[in-house]
């Protein structure tokens, strides 16, 4: 006859063993003892000192009972400046400040009465002439007149200038030339004229000679404006021949003269 042997299900692991807790009472006696023994001698040995936290900032303060007086008042000044907390300067006791705000305030005020400008009336009458319209078809041009032609006068004329060919002085040079009564020609400015003049005592020209020739045009007209001119007797007295050049130059037509 056969045995069949039955087998159950598995225990798991997350349930306490219950069975097999009759174990001996002396091991746990001994394990009691030895943690007595352990906690006895920490309470007995060990000794932890606690202190108390620091104070850093003692709340006291001390108090100065003073009389009206000069003392009083020097450390009342001394404590307002000295103190934790300084005395500043405060705009708005000053007065001055107060009456400069005020008239900033009312510069910038809005004035009561309000700006009302005044109209003028209008011109009596028609401000603006009617226009004429034009036919149909009909072209307007404007109408525009001609400007007149007005000659203008020279605004300059041709002069005979001097200039020495020697070391003549500004000053015994003449101070003022004589007008040149006949006409310049054209060619009379091409030609570079050169004169020997014998000078008077008196600084009056009393001899000339063309050094270009006589058969150029204007030579007689030119030498006869050179006896016209005066120089300075100091120093025609040193000097009795000197030499010459004469160009043109032109010369505003209101007179001035150039020298």
């Amino acid at each position: 006859m056969a045995r069949h042997h039955h087998h159950g299900p598995k225990p798991s692991g997350f349930i306490f063993p219950w069975r097999g807790l009759n174990a001996p009472l002396m091991p746990k006696v001994l394990a009691a003892v030895l943690l007595f023994g352990v906690f006895a001698f920490a309470i007995t040995f060990v000794r932890v000192d606690i202190s108390a936290r620091p104070h850093w900032l003692e709340e006291k303060a001390s108090i100065i009972d003073l009389r009206m007086g000069k003392d009083a008042e020097l450390w009342a000044r001394r404590a307002q400046e000295e103190g934790p907390f300084p005395s500043r300067v405060d705009p708005d006791s000053w007065n001055v400040m107060k009456q400069l705000e005020n008239q900033v305030s009312d510069a910038f005020r809005t004035p009561s009465m309000p700006y009302v400008p005044q109209l003028r009336d209008l011109p009596q009458g028609e401000p603006v002439s009617g226009i004429p319209f034009t036919a149909k078809g009909e072209r307007v041009f404007p109408k525009h007149q001609a400007p007149e032609w007005v000659q203008q006068p020279d605004a300059a004329r041709l002069v005979p200038q001097l200039y020495p060919l020697v070391e003549v002085p500004m000053d015994a040079m003449p101070k003022k030339l004589p007008a040149f009564a006949g006409e310049i020609a054209p060619e009379m400015t091409y030609t570079p004229w050169r004169f020997l003049i014998r000078l008077t005592p008196d600084g009056v020209v009393s001899d000339c000679v063309s050094l270009v020739g006589t058969s150029e045009a204007g030579a007689g007209s030119l030498e006869k404006w050179l006896r016209q001119v005066k120089f300075d007797p100091g120093f025609a007295e040193k000097h009795e021949w000197i030499a010459l050049a004469v160009t043109f130059v032109n010369q505003p037509a209101d007179g001035t003269d150039t020298h």
